[in-house]
This record gives structure tokens, C-alpha cells and sequence, in this order.
């Protein structure tokens, strides 16, 4: 993560496949997780997404009563322009305000990922619910597992949803808080 965070994406793939090597032995039922979390931001850093399609669909079989990991499924083909299953995975997890995604050490990680698959979709209507559900935590730091991968600060998703929206000074505001 501290690789990758630093802007030096080829040595935080190479570090992260050392990593899944080493954690094979160790904690083989997590691990594949843990790498594709890992990879996720990689991949998005290359404009590869899509390549992780299988395994994100892997970890949501493995571990169907965690939303967050749908919801990533939903991001992932939004970043591969996979928009028709996207705005599928998207709506499952859109049903009732978003009220199927508990308020858990994985809600954070959901809602980042929701808030960019609603963006590229350009779901106004879902942005504004997901924009008030986050926005109280804008100034706070999305960390996956212990380390294994950091998106920043909540309000660069809030800033997506209001420029969805179509509301730029909040978009303007958030995405300075952000950077922040």
C-alpha cells in the first residue's frame, strides 16, 4: 500500500504478488481477497480494471452476505464500461436507499466504490442519497484490511456525486477538502 500510495504502481503490483506468494501458506482462505483488494486500485492506476472481473465475482461467492464486495463488482464494471451489468450489481444494492449495506467495517469501502459506479453511471437521483450518507465522513480516510489498500479521503467520492449532480460548487469545495 505504501508503494502504491506513493505513485510507484509497478512496485506495488510486484510487492503485492510477493504478498499473495507469502500469504498463500499462511491464511489461504483470505488471501485471494486480500490480493484482489489490493489489485483493484492497481488495476485502476493502469486503466485494467476489467481484468479483475473473475475474481471480485470469486469473492462475492465466497463471501455472499458481505454487500461491499457486490458493490465493488458493481465499480469494477463500471471502470471496465460494463455499464449494463454495473447499473444491474448497482440496483440490487440501490433497493430501498441503500438500506441492504449494514453500517459495518465494510459500509466505508461500499459506499466509495457505490458512489463511483453511480457517477459513471450519472445517476442523479442515487447521488444525492449516497451524497448524504457519506458526506458526514468526507474528511475521512478509506482504508481496506489491515493496509491492503487506501482510496483517501471520502470527499473526493462526495465531490464526484455533487459534480453528478451537477452541483459544482459543492463539487469544487469537496474535491478541495480532499486534496486537503
Amino acid at each position: 500500500m505504501q508503494a502504491f500510495v506513493a505513485g510507484r504502481v509497478d512496485e506495488a503490483e510486484a510487492l503485492a504478488t510477493q504478498a499473495l506468494e507469502k500469504g498463500r501458506a499462511y491464511d489461504p482462505a483470505n488471501v485471494m481477497v486480500m490480493y484482489t483488494a489490493q489489485m483493484l486500485g492497481i488495476r485502476r492506476e493502469q486503466a485494467r480494471a476489467g481484468e479483475l472481473s473473475g475474481a471480485i465475482k470469486a469473492a462475492v461467492a465466497q463471501f455472499p452476505l458481505i454487500p461491499a464486495y457486490q458493490a465493488t463488482l458493481a465499480f469494477n464494471y463500471s471502470e471496465a464500461g460494463e455499464l449494463d451489468d454495473a447499473r444491474r450489481e448497482f440496483e440490487v444494492l440501490a433497493k430501498d436507499d441503500f438500506a441492504t449495506i449494514p453500517l459495518d467495517g465494510n459500509w466505508p469501502i461500499a459506499m466509495l466504490v457505490l458512489s463511483q459506479a453511480c457517477a459513471t453511471l450519472g445517476d442523479k437521483e442515487r447521488a444525492a442519497i449516497l451524497y448524504d450518507k457519506i458526506a458526514p465522513y468526507a474528511d475521512r480516510c478509506v482504508v481496506v484490511g489491515t493496509l491492503v489498500n487506501c482510496y483517501g479521503a471520502l470527499g473526493g467520492y462526495t465531490a464526484d456525486l455533487a459534480a453528478t449532480m451537477e452541483r459544482w460548487d459543492d463539487a469544487e469545495r469537496e474535491f478541495e477538502a480532499a486534496l486537503a
